[in-house]
């Protein structure tokens, strides 16, 4: 049989629906995994109808639901192929393979009742085969279903729990949806400000509002989504050696508008390839930056064409080589890696200015100076200070001499500079929904 599609149920584990292409399969039957190598007791077959209905077994043909009681997410692959443990077994060569004359034959098997997982390892106590068998040996290889091609993602961005006491109930819900999203992929992260996050790679800006709205209304868990950005190629023997992507971009508005689009276009360094006229509307072909289009890009359309304007991209990428630098951005001379990023150098000094004084607005006065700057390499360029709270230390003081006041006033800004170097900024939660929101002017 051959997997296609799964999900998770919170009483019976992962759910496999697969596809019987050969025998028959039924309830206590133990199965290889061919592309994983783990071994199974089947615990439930039956059917989608739409609700899952038990059977006893079912047959060549058959779209069904398989339950093993496999509680890891990432044990199973869609496109994995299951056959029967007790056709399986090791050659001379040390390779698993089956007999072609069983591969029809219904097999009941010994019957367990705890699910077994196992490699390589669990066959190297078989009896090796005769050679006269050889001929009709099958490599597990020919009859595994190759795997299925999913689409590269072209978006990514990094995913941090509100509660760092639910990262891990974040990461089990990442787990489940991959289950039956091939195309969406994460891998774990560390931020010193956030905590445990996660890299996700996805296929669009839709794809990750899908992603994070399912989090939450399905998981219960609040998520802090930084900006989306796309894939670079470096090549490091060149002093500019970044090749930024570009992707087809084509948009759709009424003749009125099309001085706003054309500026707009050009705003964002794209790359006029030709124009189409058709009745009133006028058609526009762009090569535009990926990294361009994915903030508010469509909104500036919307806005510009009073909601007449439609723009799509081809998913066929393009790089070309861009004279990018990355901007870091500063906290009390912390660099916060999750709001560093890669800007042409048109913009990046107004990108990076902008972003300073969204943060200065966001970020509430703490006990001790907060210094927030942003610079490329070693050189500052756009830097602003939040101001301390401060308690009138002298505010007993009726009179006398002048250097009590002054002691005072010393030992609190010798407080403030301990607290300068041992603080730690508490960043709000929806900083990254309100700081790359902004609009393009």
């Amino acid at each position: 049989a051959i997997v296609f599609d799964s999900f998770y149920d919170q009483y019976k584990g992962v759910i496999l629906i697969i596809k019987v292409l050969n025998g028959v399969l039924t309830k206590k039957t133990e199965v290889f995994f061919i592309q994983s190598e783990k071994t199974y007791i089947i615990q439930e077959v039956g059917y989608l109808t739409p609700d899952m209905k038990p059977v006893e077994s079912i047959r060549q043909g058959d779209i069904a639901y398989v339950s093993s009681n496999i509680r890891k997410c990432d044990e199973v692959q869609i496109s994995e192929t299951i056959v029967s443990r007790d056709i399986v077994h090791m050659n001379a060569q040390r390779r698993l393979v089956v007999d072609s004359d069983r591969l029809g034959e219904e097999h009941s098997g010994e019957v367990h009742t705890s699910v077994k997982r196992c490699g390589r390892d669990s066959f190297r106590g078989a009896s090796q085969p005769k050679e006269a068998r050889t001929e009709r040996e099958i490599n597990l290889e020919q009859i595994a279903a190759s795997k299925v091609d999913v689409s590269y993602p072209v978006v990514f961005c990094n995913i941090y729990s509100v509660n760092d006491k639910q990262a891990n109930e974040l990461e089990a819900a990442l787990n489940k949806l991959k289950l039956n999203d091939a195309s969406f992929s994460f891998k774990p992260d560390v931020c010193e400000t956030l905590g445990k996050g996660f890299k996700c790679g996805f296929n669009g800006l839709l794809h990750l509002n899908i992603i994070q709205e399912r989090i939450k209304r399905e998981y219960d868990v609040e998520t802090i989504v930084t900006a989306p950005s796309v894939n670079y190629l470096v090549r490091k023997n060149y002093i500019h050696g970044i090749y930024e992507p570009y992707v087809r971009t084509s948009i759709m508005t009424p003749e009125e508008y099309q001085k706003f689009i054309m500026a707009e276009c050009f705003q964002r360094r794209g790359i006029f390839i030709k124009k189409e006229n058709m009745d009133s509307h006028v058609i526009f072909y762009f090569d535009m930056p990926l990294s361009e289009i994915l903030i508010n890009f469509l909104d500036e359309i919307k806005s510009c064409t009073k909601g007449y304007g439609s723009m799509s991209y081809e998913n066929y990428v393009t790089y070309r080589e861009s004279d990018l630098h990355k901007i870091n951005i500063y906290v009390n001379n912390r660099s916060i890696d999750s709001l560093s990023f890669l800007a042409h150098k048109l913009n990046y000094h107004e990108k990076g200015k902008r972003i300073v004084l969204k943060l200065k607005e966001m970020i509430k006065p703490h006990q001790f100076l907060v210094i927030i700057q942003a610079g490329v390499g070693t050189r500052i360029f756009a830097s602003e200070r939040i101001s301390p709270l401060r308690k009138n230390v002298t505010a007993k003081c009726y009179g006398g001499d002048i250097t009590r006041r002054r002691k005072l006033l010393e030992k609190q800004s010798a407080g403030k500079k301990k607290m300068f170097s041992i603080g730690k900024v508490k960043l709000p939660p929806n900083m990254f929904t309100k700081l790359f929101d902004l609009k393009a002017q």
